[in-house]
């Protein structure tokens, strides 16, 4: 469906025929983005089973501009759970994800949590959990902002504004800093997912601010001091109702 936004062209990419794909990342001459493993889900088919799990691949582009047939990830990073969103660092050597994960509360029940984990590109060794990330709770969509010292992601932690909220934390030579919520400018009591910030400017998609209906996608002006101001819900042809 191309669509000409202020002389710039918005079309669909069927990089895996009729499945989805969604969460893409562009790096280099490449495109990182999550889509079914086989099958498509759907509400007669409820997503039980391998075939139904999410994956994350890799699709190379051309010269001319479009992309060759994606490839699955290696099984340092795609396992027989489910991945979701991922980032890389500044140097493309390290992507971090999303994986959904079965653990043990501190009473003892069972617990299915999204986590973020980090390995090698390159596919070294196998993936890590990140030292913030706790079983109780669910931890996604890791995004790095341009310099790579911030790492944004989503989350329900305590203290937030209440669902899904979107965090960031600073990256430094000895580690992680302290986690931050990034407050009721940017989060609402419903569910905020996949930010990305580019340029100084914070998009993410929320269902909890007035728009066109489930999940819109806005922006925020995020200033030197690292607070979000001016709130705007993006429209069409990127959100339609």
């Amino acid at each position: 469906f191309p669509v000409t936004i202020k002389g710039v062209e918005v079309k669909s990419l069927k990089l895996r025929g009729d499945l989805s794909c969604y969460a893409p990342v562009l790096f280099g001459n490449s495109l990182l983005f999550v889509s079914p493993k086989k099958k498509e889900p759907s509400k007669e088919k409820p997503c039980k089973g391998m075939a139904y799990r999410t994956d994350l691949f890799q699709a190379k582009q051309k010269m001319n501009g479009d992309f060759g047939i994606p490839n699955s990830l290696c099984t340092m990073v795609n396992s027989s759970a489910m991945e979701d969103g991922a980032c890389l660092n500044k140097d493309f050597s390290i992507v971090y994800f999303s994986r959904q994960r079965n653990s043990i509360s501190k009473e003892g029940s069972k617990l299915s949590k999204w986590g973020i984990f980090k390995t090698e590109l390159a596919c070294i060794n196998e993936a890590t959990v990140l030292p913030f990330v706790t079983n109780e709770h669910n931890f996604s969509h890791p995004s790095f902002n341009n310099s790579g010292t911030l790492l944004y992601f989503s989350s329900d932690m305590p203290g937030g504004q209440g669902g899904m909220d979107i965090y960031r934390v600073s990256i430094t030579e000895s580690g992680f800093g302290k986690v931050e919520n990034l407050g009721p400018e940017v989060n609402s009591s419903a569910d905020e997912l996949y930010p990305n910030e580019e340029n100084g400017k914070l998009y993410y998609s929320s269902n909890g601010f007035p728009g066109f209906g489930g999940f819109d996608i806005f922006s925020l002006d995020i200033d030197p001091n690292g607070k979000s101001t001016r709130r705007t819900l993006l429209l069409d042809p990127i959100v339609t109702g």
